[in-house]
């Protein structure tokens, strides 16, 4: 079986070390694999000897021959605001090709931007004409499911092989590894860390990633007088000797779809501190390898970590919880389960296909019905409240609006009815 990944670029994401890990996964196994990108730009996660990469050219045509030249059997997309991704697939799937394509983000994350909603009638135009559409929570696997026959829960491999709590060096540190943008809020987790200093002043917070926020937060970080106790290290290629030196993991983001970071930090035997996001729900036990706190709680969160660097055994405990709990998403368990679907999608005749997916690829975990619908409303009065002043967007841009909400609608009144 030949395998093809496309994504826009690899440089540095999380999406893109995903197809990293899985080209070179697939590889090994002596598959032969493409990966197709829309710009060559520098890159921190290698391929392996025997991977073609391949710059796609003329990438706002149809041109498929540089595509079609190759003998792939499956073509799994993952790249997610690029419409481009979507005429590629359509055109893949009216010639009988076996397709796959790969949400890295939450769902109403897909909703809430401008470049999502100008092509969100044939972002569902091809979600269900592809083979299959892969999704990372049990959260997104419901409410996919809810208007989509042909969904997969496959959450994200851990690139990280280490298998035994040696050889770290743990201290009075503290990391976050993330892009410095909006979507992060690391603005708040600045506030966070300043509570936490003002009772254990030999603490230090990692902030590992770049982006076009880090003047400001640095600025932040003066203003709140933890400037001596936080170093951005900007993008690193070793990020590993972060993780071997922090004794707790930490994020504050507005939106996830699954984490790398988070996966990243359990294998280094440390638990996590988090403000709730619907995949945290799969991922943390609360109280028992991290914490849950809600959105926007800077009090609670501080109070958390001060409790763990005050319990030093406790914290010891939940790192090695935290662990245990991640060998689930071992690159050799995920990568078997990627193999099975590629394997089912090219062997199984197309009008069995969807009973085929829903009773071998579900989540073991349900998430709860009041706590989505709960979810839902909010969402949906925020995006309302977003979309509903038509002055906002061109008049070409409104009907993509509607759609927006149409769909929205669409899955909370199936959610409400399976309640």
């Amino acid at each position: 079986m030949n395998i093809a990944f496309f994504i826009d670029h690899l440089s540095s994401g999380g999406a893109e070390r995903v197809v990293q890990t899985l080209a070179n996964y697939f590889q090994s196994q002596g598959r032969q694999v493409y990966v197709f990108i829309l710009e060559d730009k520098p890159s921190p996660y290698p391929l392996q000897s025997g991977v073609q990469k391949i710059v796609l050219k003329g990438k706002r045509t149809k041109d498929l021959s540089s595509i079609l030249a190759k003998d792939i059997h499956i073509f799994s997309f993952h790249a997610y605001w690029n419409a481009y991704t979507y005429v590629l697939a359509d055109a893949l799937s009216d010639l009988g090709k076996k397709v796959v394509l790969t949400e890295h983000n939450a769902f109403f994350t897909l909703y809430q931007a401008s470049p999502a909603q100008a092509f969100i009638s044939k972002r569902l135009e091809t979600w269900r004409k592809i083979s299959a559409l892969t999704v990372l929570s049990s959260y997104d696997y419901q409410i996919h499911g809810s208007i989509l026959n042909n969904v997969v829960y496959m959450p994200n491999p851990n690139p990280f092989a280490l298998d035994t709590y040696v050889h770290l060096e743990k201290g009075k540190n503290i990391i976050a590894v993330a892009r410095l943008s909006p979507a992060k809020a690391i603005d708040k987790l600045l506030r966070v860390f300043a509570l936490v200093a003002q009772k254990h002043a030999d603490w230090h917070l990692f902030i590992v990633g770049d982006g076009a926020l880090r003047a400001d937060l640095e600025k932040l970080a003066q203003d709140l007088g933890v400037y001596s106790q936080v170093t951005f290290t900007g993008n690193v290629h070793d990020v590993e000797k972060y993780y071997a030196k922090a004794s707790m993991h930490v994020m504050t983001s507005l939106r996830e779809g699954m984490p790398m970071a988070l996966l990243e930090a359990k294998k280094y035997a440390m638990p996590s501190v988090v403000m709730h996001l619907p995949c945290f729900y799969d991922l943390i036990e609360n109280n028992i390898d991290g914490f849950v706190l809600a959105q926007d709680d800077i009090a609670a969160m501080a109070d958390k970590i001060i409790f763990l660097i005050e319990n030093p055994k406790i914290c010891s405990d939940m790192g090695k919880n935290a662990m245990q709990s991640v060998q689930q998403y071992d690159l050799a368990v995920i990568g078997k389960r990627w193999e099975l679907l590629f394997e089912t999608i090219c062997h199984t005749p197309k009008a069995d296909l969807p009973e085929v997916l829903k009773n071998t690829f579900q989540p073991t975990k349900t998430y709860p019905a009041d706590e989505i619908l709960s979810d839902f409303y909010g969402q949906y009065n925020a995006l309302y409240k977003t979309t509903s002043s038509v002055a906002q967007y061109k008049r070409l841009e409104s009907f993509a609006v509607f759609k927006v909400l149409l769909v929205v609608l669409d899955c909370l009144r199936n959610l409400k009815n399976r309640a």
